[in-house]
Formats: structure tokens, C-alpha cells, sequence
């Protein structure tokens, strides 16, 4: 609905001036839309935010990766045991290379669980922050159609402005039309 003209047929305006203002008059489905939306956005926001704070807690235990170091040294000790044993004739080479294998294997395990911890923590941090965004996002829309503008970004959704410098020609509605 239009609700304030600023200009009139045959005035000369500016790029940036003001035209007219419109009043909004959403839907009520829309507005319960929005209101949905943004009740799912903050659910979603705050289980992320409990995931990374548990995540945090983990990795702040390091228990994954303490117990890929205690297996690294297991296995370490028994490669040395078995070398030994290899050594002294007892065990055949290829029993000795078996547990020089999972030695090897324990190694990378443990280094590769190092490596994906700091990597698991930033994708839940990266989740976070996209959550928030959604979140922010939805409350925006549903300021803009319940007031016509958002305080976040301090723009006017309803205020037409001119886009050239020109002459207005013609205005086609009244106000309250």
C-alpha cells in the first residue's frame, strides 16, 4: 500500500532521492513462516553450539589421541621384544615383520588421530558459525516483515528511491492504493 508520495509528475529528481513509501502488509503465513524459520534456526544454532562445547571437552582430554599413543607404544615394545626373539633365532623373519607392521600401522594411527582432532574441533567451530549466520538471517526476515526494515543492516525495505537522475513522468496510484 502506498503510503507517502514524496514527488510529483513532471519534478526532476536525483539518483538516491527518495520517491515514495510503501507500507508492507505481509501475510499472517508469511509472518508464521518466518517465525518458524527463525525458531528452527535458533534450535539448530544452540545444538551446534552444545556440539562444539562437548567436542571441546574432548579434545581438551585428548582421549582419542591418548589412547593411539598408548597403542603406538605397545605395539613399539612389542616390535622390540619380537626383534629379540628374531634376533636370537626363536621366531622366523616373517613373524618378526608381522609385528613391525602393526608398529608402523600404530604409528600412523596415532598421527593421523593427532592430525583429525585439530581438524574435527574447526569443522564444528565452521558448523557453529554457519548456524549463526542462519540464525541472524532469520531474524532479519522476520523483522523486515513485521517492521518493513531491519536493524542489523539499517536499510528501509519499504522506501523507494530513484535508481537515475530523470524526470517523473507519471505516477499511476495514489496514496493509500
Amino acid at each position: 500500500v502506498l503510503e507517502e508520495l514524496y514527488v510529483e509528475p513532471g519534478q526532476q529528481i536525483k539518483q538516491g532521492q527518495k520517491i515514495a513509501k510503501i507500507r508492507l502488509v505481509p501475510s499472517q503465513v508469511n509472518i508464521n513462516n518466518a517465525r518458524s524459520s527463525l525458531e528452527l534456526a535458533r534450535i539448530r544454532y544452540d545444538e551446534s553450539e552444545r556440539e562444539l562445547n562437548r567436542q571441546k571437552g574432548l579434545s581438551d582430554r585428548r582421549l582419542d589421541v591418548e589412547a593411539a599413543r598408548l597403542r603406538f607404544e605397545d605395539a613399539q615394545r612389542e616390535e622390540t621384544r619380537f626383534k629379540a626373539l628374531f634376533s636370537d633365532g626363536v621366531i622366523s623373519e616373517q613373524e618378526y615383520n608381522t609385528y613391525r607392521v602393526q608398529m608402523e600401522l600404530a604409528k600412523a594411527e596415532f598421527e593421523n588421530v593427532e592430525i583429525s582432532a585439530g581438524n574435527n574441533l574447526a569443522a564444528f567451530e565452521s558448523e557453529r558459525n554457519i548456524r549463526r549466520q542462519e540464525l541472524e538471517a532469520a531474524e532479519n526476515n522476520l523483522q523486515l516483515l513485521q517492521e518493513g526494515a531491519s536493524k542489523k543492516s539499517k536499510q528501509v525495505a519499504n522506501v523507494v528511491s530513484s535508481t537515475v537522475d530523470g524526470m517523473i513522468l507519471d505516477i499511476p496510484v495514489e496514496v493509500g492504493s
